[in-house]
């Protein structure tokens, strides 16, 4: 199980996968054990490799020498488990397969183009292993495996990202049938005609698993001898009808099954009986190798067998003296799946923005959010765990915390190169000059190891939207090479960056003319670890027009003298006379709402003129027989109502104020005022539109504000640090 880095100050705990109800797995690699004797040998070396909040499971060793694995993308609204690689070193991790491929044809019963009513038909793809050729052997199964098992898909991940989406450039097209492609249009398909049912049935009280008529498999193993044949364990499709506490067991005849199916029906399916069998695809046949034994169950093969050539070697990248950042480069944000995003954009592009004034743009900064590790409740021993009040602590999050790694500007052409912890499992947020969320969270986890450089074109369309271009996916965007880049600066005769002062330095990579941010740090011509060096602060100094009206100069600090409540991060990281200055790979921005959202509430401010009036929850404010005309917003210090755990203003500021009254008798729960702070979302909570008003202009300073902002963005829990939390009862 993945442990929490101690090098962040924290105890060494198990950190649990983000549904809270297990130890995460994750990718680790060690020297072979030294020594020779039958006693106990010792593994040194052991490294972690990918850095997932939930599982990284079931790796094996491609052909080209990567590592096929599956992740469980579970953050911020994620839920599927996916095909990924990466190289042994943990460098480049890149998602495969599957993505939006959950429910298609060939994972419904009986390849119907939508899952039948009451069926839960989503499966998720584990035990993948590489065939013969090339091809993806892999499990699809719901979450829960029903009857602890699936189905087996052969997957053509050489042409395809999705079933439905070939990767660009391949031979799989709508009106290619040839070699290598497994169909026209698709990339999944069943490694057996028998109609095998993963889908649940939610009809009932509790989900059953349907009865599948094609038994099902739990592992799979192919063979490389040339027969194209496939070690599996299988059971087959068995039913009982108990009559009179008798039960007797029944074959999966079409009567019987038609039986079954009617309401009521006394037949169901029987107990699975797993055994190990010998699967030929193209025959469609089993032939047993270890007979079946009622009682018993064999779930897991594999064959210890020559290959006909060993999978290529990979070297490290990085060593063990490495600097402890990686780089990330972003071409430009304003890209979205290959095309440029006029949401954002003035008629001229991305051409006419990199002209543009600062003041002009929305997109101003880069925030790095990293994720918190979360402890068990219980553990052996007890050191590893901690039974935190989760309920408290959570807030109305729900069950995560976040803190903030890291602030870089976005230079005008939406491009960043910028310095990033290696190690550690981020997001990235595009933040106006208030330090607002503008643009979707990047919901998947992302990762650098040390001295990597992990570059992208720009940012994707969201699961569900509205596809950006013709053949361009709004949901597969994790493998390199599926997007041409939006944003390619021409060299003219003024130079590469039409109006900005110049001249600068142009290098081309690979043929590819540098971004602005490429430009700034000299990538291209140098090291390619040259990059901005980030600050905890929103910093900026424009390099490009010489400042003046509309690009002046930009500091909201935390080294603000205005900021006298507790600081959410270090003192040493918040000074900030420059970008850059005081930041290191241990900075972070950790925010708990009783140390640092209330004492704003708390603190004495000028309120009228008059230094020292007053407090946001003093009298005449939001307290007491004013708080019905301040909007019905209580802010008074104190345990609430509900929660002797957590302050009556954090659950005013985050859920709606309700009056229940009653109508003819019946209780009638009326809204009186929503709630100030959104989690997750601070540009579309109420309070920032409220702050510019004539009461409140000039309460709270910007870096007070900011911090608010940073809060709400994050989740807005009430402690974003487990140990600061009270334990639970």
């Amino acid at each position: 199980a993945g442990s929490v880095l101690i090098n962040e100050g924290e105890p060494e705990f198990e950190g649990q996968t983000e549904d809270l109800n297990e130890s995460a797995f994750v990718l680790h690699v060690m020297d072979a054990p030294s020594g020779t004797g039958t006693g106990i040998q010792t593994c040194t070396g052991l490294h972690q490799l990918t850095f997932n909040q939930s599982h990284d499971v079931d790796a094996t060793v491609l052909n080209n020498g990567r590592i096929l694995y599956s992740r469980w993308d579970h953050a911020n609204g994620n839920n599927g488990i996916h095909l990924y690689t990466a190289n042994p070193d943990g460098t480049d991790v890149e998602l495969l397969y599957g993505f939006g491929s959950h429910v298609t044809a060939s994972t419904n019963p009986g390849g119907a183009t939508a899952c039948p009513a009451n069926l839960d038909c989503t499966v998720q793809f584990v035990r993948a292993r590489e065939m013969p050729g090339g091809q993806v052997l892999a499990l699809s199964r719901s979450f829960t495996p029903a009857n602890f098992g699936g189905d087996l898909q052969i997957i053509n991940t050489q042409n395809f990202i999705e079933n439905n989406y070939s990767y660009p450039g391949t031979l799989c097209t709508q009106n290619n049938l040839t070699a290598p492609c497994l169909s026209a249009t698709t990339g999944l398909q069943p490694a057996t005609m028998n109609d095998v049912i993963t889908a649940v049935n939610n009809a009932g009280a509790a989900p059953l698993p349907a009865i599948s008529p094609g038994g099902r498999f739990s592992s799979a193993f192919p063979l490389w001898d040339g027969s194209g044949r496939i070690l599996v364990t299988w059971t087959d499709c068995r039913l009982q009808n108990t009559v009179n506490m008798v039960t007797t067991i029944l074959p999966c005849t079409s009567a019987n099954l038609a039986t079954a199916a009617q309401p009521n029906s006394t037949m169901t399916e029987a107990p699975p009986l797993y055994s190990a069998w010998m699967f030929d695809p193209v025959a469609n046949t089993f032939a047993p190798l270890l007979l079946p034994v009622e009682g018993v169950m064999v779930t897991d093969i594999v064959a210890l067998q020559p290959r006909p050539n060993a999978p290529a070697y990979i070297a490290d990248t990085y060593t063990a003296g490495t600097p402890s950042v990686g780089v990330l480069d972003i071409r430009s944000i304003y890209d979205w799946d290959g095309a440029q995003n006029s949401q954002w954009l003035p008629a001229g592009g991305v051409a006419q923005m990199a002209q543009s004034t600062a003041d002009s743009r929305q997109a101003r900064f880069l925030r790095v959010e990293m994720a918190v590790s979360i402890p068990p409740a219980k553990g052996s021993p007890p050191m590893f765990a901690l039974n935190f009040d989760r309920n408290t602590a959570f807030g109305v999050a729900g069950n995560y915390m976040r803190e903030i790694l890291e602030y870089v500007p976005i230079e005008p052409d939406g491009s960043v190169r910028v310095q990033v912890p290696a190690n550690v499992a981020f997001q990235i947020s595009v933040v106006n000059a208030q330090d607002q969320r503008i643009m979707p969270l990047h919901a998947a986890w992302l990762q650098v190891k040390p001295g990597e450089v992990l570059s992208c074109n720009g940012c994707h369309t969201p699961a569900g939207a509205q596809q950006v271009g013709p053949g361009q996916s709004s949901y597969s965007h994790g493998r390199s090479g599926l997007f041409a880049s939006a944003w390619n600066p021409t060299l003219t005769a003024t130079g590469l960056y039409p109006g900005t002062l110049g001249p600068y330095t142009v290098c081309s990579a690979k043929g590819v003319t540098d971004t602005m941010a490429q430009t700034l740090s000299g990538s291209s011509c140098g090291t390619t670890a040259n990059a901005a060096v980030p600050s905890v602060n929103l910093v900026y100094v424009d390099p490009w027009f010489g400042g003046g009206p509309g690009n002046e100069p930009l500091t909201i600090s935390y080294d603000d003298p205005t900021f006298t409540t507790p600081l959410p991060t270090s003192l040493s990281c918040a000074l900030a006379n420059g970008v850059g200055v005081g930041w290191n790979t241990g900075c972070r921005i950790e925010i708990d709402y009783d140390r640092n959202v209330q004492a704003l509430w708390d603190k004495s401010r000028p309120r009228g003129g008059i230094v020292g009036a007053g407090t946001c929850n003093s009298a005449g404010c939001h307290t007491g027989a004013t708080v019905v005309q301040s909007g019905n917003l209580d802010l008074s210090n104190g345990p609430s109502v509900n929660n002797a755990n957590q302050d009556n203003a954090y659950v005013q500021l985050t859920q709606p104020v309700t009056v229940t009254t009653q109508v003819n008798g019946q209780p009638v729960v009326t809204v009186v005022r929503p709630q100030e702070i959104n989690s997750g979302d601070a540009l579309n909570s109420r309070f920032f539109t409220i702050m510019p008003d004539a009461i409140h202009t000039g309460l709270l300073s910007p870096s007070e504000l900011r911090m608010v902002s940073e809060w709400a963005d994050i989740g807005a829990q009430y402690y974003n640090d487990p140990f600061n939390a009270p334990l639970a009862n």
